[in-house]
């Protein structure tokens, strides 16, 4: 009998105490294995910040007794709220785990401490070089801890790395402070920084990233702007070209507005066509009271194509329910890794499981482990980029025959 190329068991419990719920992780993992099962090359394992105080337990014991520690990379956080296979859990215990043998895949786990960050991220090659990175990649998954990791030069440092290959992952949000998020890889544990793990081989990574936004009005042209502040667009100061388009507003999109006004920079050029997924989305801050400038989350240069975006939860639900189509007519993926922001779930939606439930009726019973990130990361176009109020994910199938 051959063995599949990739395979995935996810398992979940919300046993309250750290044996209890350590024996319910084992007992659902032993139940999907025979006791011939080689060492899992792959786990993940999230963690609610019910179990902050035993994360080290918890991390090192399923290492040991699950990996085992043969298993090529075993990495996890703590968060707010995490993610079982049809299951958003907020506000209550639980943890998560995926795990998977990949045949024809190579893993190369690593870790971004205050040392390699400050020395190397300006120089990729180096980087490289200081981690023993491999020169070729299919995906790369990362957790970071938001307060201590630049991610910004994180990104760009894998984008000059693998150019057009998906980063995808999220930010632990445990904390509200530097220090008190952790991170897990392979036995050790840090309060800081980031951890990943590069996967290349006979796989094929599927990502998709939903910004629940959708556009309003026309692109248009940055005409004057500095860093995060626009002072003109189209040649008109920001307030008379927005008072114009709110005008043109039907009552709908005007009740929208009380959800934010967003930017969308569009990441490929006019003349290809712009539509839902050619925007990078950022919050439109406010109104400069000396420029008149808007000021935008994010660094924009004149010239750029533009074009306002509105958000609200019918629209979240539609856009990610459109991004998912493509993925009902392909086979069940072996696994979906998922990082959604920590304000979608029941800050976003009506109905709880909003994220998860879509993603499970587009791809049926497939492996799917998550948590709710304070910040995303994920591939607009061929480039990788920090995100907020987003749902990211990675749908990976082999690209051999089982």
């Amino acid at each position: 009998m051959m063995t599949e190329a990739l395979h995935f068991i996810t398992a979940t419990t919300q046993e309250e105490t750290t044996e209890t719920a350590i024996q319910a992780l084992k007992d659902q993992v032993a139940a999907h294995r025979s006791a011939n099962d080689e060492a899992f090359d792959l786990v993940m394992l999230y963690m609610t910040t019910h179990y902050l105080p035993d994360a080290q337990t918890i991390f090192s014991t399923l290492y040991n007794e699950i990996g085992p520690v043969q298993a090529a990379v075993f990495m996890g956080c703590v968060a707010e709220g995490v993610i079982g296979p049809q299951t958003e859990y907020e506000s209550e215990p639980a943890i998560t785990l995926i795990a998977g043998h990949l045949n024809g895949v190579s893993l190369t786990p690593f870790a971004l401490g205050n040392e390699e960050m400050s020395q190397y991220l300006q120089d990729p090659p180096a980087l490289q070089e200081q981690l023993a990175l491999p020169p070729h990649s299919k995906l790369t998954l990362v957790l970071g801890d938001p307060f201590s990791t630049p991610i910004e030069g994180v990104l760009n440092a894998f984008n000059v790395l693998y150019p057009g290959v998906p980063l995808v992952g999220g930010m632990a949000s445990a904390a509200l402070n530097a220090g008190g998020n952790v991170l897990f890889l392979n036995g050790l544990l840090f309060n800081e920084g980031a951890v990943g793990v590069i996967l290349n081989g006979d796989i094929t990574a599927d990502v998709i990233v939903s910004q629940g936004c959708r556009p309003v009005g026309e692109p248009f042209t940055i005409t004057e702007a500095e860093g995060n502040l626009i002072t003109s667009i189209e040649n008109q100061p920001p307030p008379i070209f927005i008072q114009q388009m709110y005008e043109s507003f039907t009552e709908q999109e005007k009740a929208l507005l009380q959800n934010g006004l967003f930017l969308g920079r569009a990441v490929r050029p006019v003349s290809q066509g712009l539509g839902r997924g050619d925007f990078l989305i950022r919050g439109v801050l406010g109104i400069d009271r000396q420029t008149h400038g808007m000021i935008v989350g994010d660094v924009l240069k004149p010239g750029e194509t533009v074009q306002f975006h509105l958000r609200d939860a019918v629209t979240a639900g539609d856009d990610l329910e459109m991004l998912l189509i493509p993925q009902s007519f392909s086979e069940t993926p072996a696994a979906v890794f998922l990082f959604t922001c920590n304000s979608r779930g029941t800050r976003l939606y009506e109905q709880p499981n909003g994220d998860v439930s879509r993603i499970h009726d587009a791809v049926g019973d497939a492996p799917i482990a998550g948590f709710f990130a304070s910040g995303e990361l994920g591939p607009i176009g061929d480039t990788n980029f920090y995100h907020g109020h987003t749902a990211s994910m990675v749908m990976l199938r082999s690209i051999t025959p089982a």
